[in-house]
C-alpha cells in the first residue's frame, strides 16, 4: 500500500464535497413532505435508499481522507479507530498544520488546493 499525504485545503474541500449529497437528499425530503398518498411513500423509499448510499459514501470518503491527513501530520492511521471519526477530531485535522518536510508517509503535499485529489480521492 502506498502512503499518501493530504494538505489542509484539499482535506477540507473533500469533506465539503462529500457532504453535498446530503443537501440534495434534504431537498427530496422537503418535496416528499408536500406530497400525499402512494407517491409520497414511493418518494420516502427512494429517500431512504439514497440516504443509505450517501452515508456509506460519506463514511468511506471520510476514512480515506482522514487517513491521508493523519499521514500529513505524521500520525499513524489507527488513530481513526481511536477517534471513531468524531467531528471535533475531523475539524481539528483541518486546523493542525502538516509536517513541513518529507516523513515516512511521503513527500510534503503542495500547499495549493488540488481539485483532482478532492474529487478522485480513491485513486491516489
Amino acid at each position: 500500500m502506498r502512503h499518501q499525504r493530504l494538505n489542509r485545503r484539499t482535506y477540507t474541500a473533500t469533506l465539503a464535497i462529500a457532504f453535498v449529497p446530503f443537501l440534495a437528499i434534504s431537498e427530496i425530503s422537503n418535496v416528499a413532505n408536500t406530497m400525499h398518498g402512494s407517491s409520497r411513500n414511493t418518494l420516502y423509499s427512494i429517500f431512504a435508499l439514497l440516504l443509505i448510499v450517501c452515508v456509506i459514501y460519506f463514511l468511506v470518503t471520510c476514512l480515506a481522507v482522514v487517513i491521508k491527513r493523519l499521514h500529513d501530520v505524521g500520525w499513524p492511521w489507527f488513530l481513526v479507530i481511536l477517534t471513531g471519526l468524531f467531528w471535533p477530531f475531523l475539524l481539528a485535522l483541518s486546523i493542525v498544520p502538516g509536517q513541513k518536510v518529507s516523513n515516512r508517509y511521503g513527500d510534503k503535499p503542495a500547499e495549493k488546493f488540488d481539485l483532482r485529489s478532492a474529487l478522485i480521492w480513491w485513486q491516489s
